[in-house]
């Protein structure tokens, strides 16, 4: 799932992430991923885009 603006507030699309794979009748199987597409340093706060990815699979 794409994640959009500040890395402080990640955990509001975790929920979503996690809400989906209960829904849907998944269960995680592993460690979370998160890939940065861009520089903090170079983009301002609310700009950021963070693909943050999970491990499942089905129950």
């Amino acid at each position: 799932m794409l994640h959009r603006g500040s890395y402080s507030t990640e955990i509001d699309t975790t929920k979503q992430i996690m809400e989906y794979i209960t829904v849907q009748g998944f269960k995680l199987s592993g460690l979370h991923h998160e890939v940065y597409l861009n520089d903090p340093d170079k983009v301002a706060e609310d700009k950021l885009k963070t693909i943050i990815r999970y491990a499942v699979e089905r129950v």
